[in-house]
């Protein structure tokens, strides 16, 4: 699972805010879209000012996209996120 939101089979927009400062073992600890989920970002940011306050994860720091859809507009963004793998 994932630090911040995980959408396995509905459909998650996110409109502005932050994901930012979660921490998994596993994978995407931001945003993990698994099976037929969707995740849709129009603004805002998964990550933080720093990559000390960005999500971490043992793989796909920020997002996992795992059999899913993500789709980006606007102003969105992803970065400073880490991944040990």
């Amino acid at each position: 699972l994932s630090g911040g939101t995980t959408s396995p089979v509905s459909s998650f927009t996110m409109n502005n805010g932050t994901i930012s400062d979660n921490h998994s073992d596993n994978n995407g600890s931001g945003v993990h879209v698994r099976s037929s989920g969707m995740f849709t970002m129009k603004k805002g940011t998964i990550g933080g000012s720093t990559s000390a306050d960005g999500n971490t994860a043992s793989k796909d720091g920020g997002v996992r996209l795992d059999k899913g859809t993500f789709n980006m507009s606007g102003s969105a963004v992803v970065s400073r996120n880490t991944a040990d793998g």
